[in-house]
């Protein structure tokens, strides 16, 4: 799992960018519980793996932006 020093927010390897974090920046984790614990939080595609509408662990509701209904 990829994060960034300066947002605190990490990535899954496959998660699709919106902005590259510079190498200075970046860190790697091996999973995204040891990048938790570090305190860094996910994005928004690696806090949401395909459950649209779901509540995850710390009671946040992933955000669906610009996606129809029909598709989420």
């Amino acid at each position: 799992f990829n994060a960034c020093r300066t947002t605190h927010i990490f990535c899954r390897p496959n998660c699709p960018p919106g902005r590259r974090t510079k190498p200075e920046h970046r860190l790697v984790f091996s999973s995204a519980g040891a990048a938790a614990e570090e305190g860094y939080r996910p994005c928004l595609v690696a806090s949401n793996p395909g459950r649209a509408g779901t509540v995850d662990a710390k009671g946040v509701k992933p955000v669906t932006i610009g996606v129809p209904a029909a598709v989420v």
